[in-house]
């Protein structure tokens, strides 16, 4: 029999509508805040977007204690069971995209599934969980790491495995680096010059059995 081949999806964006969670957490962050000044409440939000180098290091809890200390409230706690508590990740399995389900359940027979994905761990590993699409990935291929466009981060997953992300410099990066990757489009029709690209991840399975694919370096 011959060896299941490996896929490993990148998260936000990819299997994820961020944008979509986001707006539904930030209608229940002001509800808990009282429906406070908006002007100031984006001008917060905006700051601490700002002082990140990549969106990657976003932390719910340190943007969180800004709008505490802006609008002097005292029950942080409240505001990270937004993200954490499990009474609320039916906002994330809302926002997993329509191909998503579809796409697994195809795959989950035929190739074996991980993940490969970036942002702090307890963040990321609670968003994967609370999506309610555990079930179709291994154990053993989740990788969530604080930065995977890193050497050290290619030397823990699958040389083998073939990476999905909606990222173009992270595809760039990992086929620089030898590995397989398929850049995943959802905004427009471009197509990438340098490696597969796809507009749906209904479109992974056919690419993947492609001989063309296959014989790519």
């Amino acid at each position: 029999m011959d060896k299941k081949k490996i896929i490993l999806f990148d998260i936000d964006k990819t299997l994820l509508d961020t944008n979509r969670a986001s707006e539904v957490h930030q209608k229940m962050v002001l509800d808990i805040l009282g429906n406070p000044d908006f002007d100031l409440y984006q001008k917060i939000r905006e700051e601490y977007r700002s002082s990140l180098k990549n969106e990657r290091e976003y932390n719910p809890k340190e943007f969180y204690k800004r709008l505490c200390t802006a609008f002097n409230f005292g029950d942080i706690n409240s505001l990270l069971d937004i993200h954490y508590s499990k009474k609320n990740w039916y906002v994330y399995k809302n926002a997993v995209f329509g191909d998503v389900i579809k796409t697994l359940e195809s795959l989950k027979n035929k190739f074996r599934l991980g993940i490969y994905s970036e942002a702090l761990f307890e963040f990321q590993i609670n968003k994967f969980n609370a999506m309610g699409i555990s079930v179709f990935f291994d154990k053993d291929l989740i990788f969530i790491f604080d930065a995977k466009d890193e050497e050290k981060a290619l030397e823990k997953i699958p040389k083998e495995a073939i990476v999905v992300d909606d990222k173009e410099r992270i595809c760039e990066f990992l086929t620089d680096h030898a590995f397989k990757a398929i850049w995943i489009n959802r905004k427009d029709e471009r197509k990438s010059e340098k490696f597969e690209t796809i507009h749906s991840l209904l479109e992974i399975e056919n690419l993947i059995n492609n001989p063309n694919f296959n014989s790519q370096n």
